[in-house]
């Protein structure tokens, strides 16, 4: 056998060599302090939550505000491409979704924004997180988005083909595009609506009636038909 190929077969059979108990812990710590001295030498980052990481708490609370801005302006003007918007809801929505993966949400204002954005997520199930986010805004101290906490809820339901609680989502109709209200659960506590949502049914009628009333062949259009009562157990603790 060559010296170098005996060499190597003496080191393989040293390394297999049983060794006794302190020779074991002392090998593991030697190996130990190489792993942290390696490591602090090379500047190994250290992972910190957002929660113990103010800098990458802002930077990721910057970014939900920067994201509910564009939400919001990509419904301006008169001639909105709804395609191009819905690809871009689809984009923020998996953006949000990343932050809050990553525990960043902090603020009431970071759950306010993630609200907005859900709301116009292309899934029922984004109405219903916005209307959890919208409300734990609300118990932060942020009241700026407290209409998508019914927002949420009654999207949520209208999606699923059920009516809606507390009158808030409307679709236009005819030509002339009138506006109705979609179908309202008689069954809900109106003093309900007015403790969520600010409002009794009355209102929100009233408000229907009042825009339609400056267009020609609109005074008489109220609810859109078509929707069915809503399961209990629908949106738990609501109803």
């Amino acid at each position: 056998m060559p010296a170098d190929h005996a060499a190597i077969a003496q080191l393989i059979y040293e390394s297999m060599r049983p060794l006794d108990p302190f020779s074991v812990s002392a090998l593991l710590t030697a190996s130990l302090f190489c792993v942290l001295f390696v490591s602090d030498a090379v500047g190994v980052p250290k992972y910190k939550p957002c929660s113990e990481n103010p800098a990458r708490q802002k930077q990721r609370s910057n970014e939900l505000q920067v994201l509910a801005k564009e939400d919001q302006a990509d419904r301006q003007g008169a001639d909105i491409n709804w395609d191009v918007v819905a690809l871009r809801d689809e984009k923020r929505a998996k953006h949000v979704g990343e932050i809050f993966g990553e525990g960043c949400f902090s603020t009431g204002q970071d759950y306010s924004a993630a609200a907005l954005i859900f709301q116009h997520g292309p899934s029922i199930d984004h109405n219903f997180q916005s209307y959890l986010w919208a409300k734990k805004a609300l118990e932060l101290g942020d009241s700026t988005r407290q209409g998508l906490i019914i927002d949420g809820i009654d999207r949520f339901l209208v999606r699923q083909g059920y009516k809606q609680l507390f009158g808030g989502i409307t679709h236009r109709i005819r030509p002339q595009r009138c506006r109705c209200l979609d179908d309202v659960e008689e069954g809900f506590s109106d003093s309900k609506r007015v403790e969520m949502g600010g409002k009794p049914l009355a209102v929100s009628m009233k408000e229907i009636m009042d825009f339609n009333s400056s267009i020609k062949g609109c005074s008489d259009v109220q609810f859109c038909g078509g929707l069915k009562t809503p399961p209990l157990g629908a949106v738990p603790g609501v109803w």
